[in-house]
């Protein structure tokens, strides 16, 4: 009995069906079920000398009725995890600065990078280097993986392989104060610069909330008459001006506290990057207690106000 032309062609659409299915299910890499996995793996062409411990990823499901995803993975490579079949935005950044807490985490839009680690009102000890990374789309299908690179195009990999490339987030900056008078006097030096952010936006990487300082120790180095500090912070919110000021507090070998406010102008401000920050100040005095003249950095001048010198008795303890 002869079959009629539409039934042979509904049993061979039936077969090819049939075939894509087996196709697909005998990797199972490639067609797992009910979750499906995938790899991150982390390039970091854009941070070169990062050496981070950990990573946290964060699958936000765009249809904005289902929870998170999180997933904590050990050192800088990257992992493996599983995802139920979906459309997700994928936000990372790594998991090993004490200095940083994650808060307002259930959404992209509002989870954030928050100072953690406060000396008082408005003044956080540095954060550390944050890295981090936002992938627009990733969706997961039971056979296959896509996902938007930056430059906007679609990738797709059969063995649910995601590339991904952190870069900075926070700002590092680096605080130089040569010449410096009576620097054997400098028993320990600490600074905070004011005024910078205490919050990040990982959504954007948007400084956001009130003004803060940055509270960092320095070192000396006599043969170079040279105080010098290092720290991290999330820089300023793209609407404020850059106009810093430098505190440097100063514990001396006779048992005196020195403190000393330098306002710095934007001309003394090297931005090496948007993530690295240069403040160099030029003749700086602690000999002793009377005002001194503005300094001169190559011909950039820093207006620098006068010492407030604190004398404190010692009382040996019983």
């Amino acid at each position: 009995m002869k079959l009629p032309q539409s039934t042979y062609l509904f049993f061979m659409m039936m077969w090819f069906v049939a075939s894509l299915l087996m196709s697909c299910a005998h990797k199972d890499i490639d067609c797992p079920a009910p979750e499906a996995q995938i790899e991150v793996v982390f390039e970091w062409d854009k941070a070169q000398n990062s050496a981070v411990d950990g990573m946290t990823l964060f699958f936000y499901p765009l249809d904005n009725h289902s929870l998170a995803w999180r997933f904590d993975i050990a050192g800088c490579h990257g992992g493996r995890m599983e995802l139920p079949p979906g459309t997700y935005r994928l936000i990372t950044c790594n998991n090993d600065l004490p200095g940083i807490r994650l808060d307002d985490t259930g959404s992209y839009s509002t989870i954030r990078a928050v100072a953690a680690r406060r000396v008082e009102k408005n003044v956080y000890e540095t954060t550390g280097m944050l890295y981090g990374a936002v992938i627009e789309q990733v969706q997961v299908t039971p056979c296959i993986v896509s996902y938007s690179t930056p430059q906007g195009t679609i990738k797709e990999c059969r063995k649910g392989l995601i590339r991904c490339q952190p870069d900075s987030l926070s700002t590092l900056f680096t605080v130089i104060i040569n010449h410096v008078k009576g620097i054997e006097r400098i028993r320990a030096a600490k600074m905070k610069l004011t005024p910078v952010s205490a919050a990040m936006l990982l959504d954007n990487n948007q400084a956001i909330g009130d003004y803060s300082g940055l509270y960092a120790p320095m070192t000396t180095n006599r043969g170079e008459e040279k105080l010098s500090g290092i720290g991290c912070a999330f820089g300023l919110a793209a609407s404020a001006d850059e106009s810093y000021t430098l505190t440097v507090n100063i514990d001396t070998t006779d048992g005196k506290k020195i403190t000393k406010s330098i306002d710095i102008k934007r001309e003394n401000v090297n931005s090496l990057s948007s993530h690295n920050v240069l403040i160099s100040v030029d003749r700086f005095d602690v000999t002793g207690g009377s005002d001194i003249p503005s300094g001169d950095v190559d011909g950039i001048k820093t207006d620098v106000e006068g010492w407030e010198t604190v004398e404190i008795e010692l009382t040996p303890l019983l």
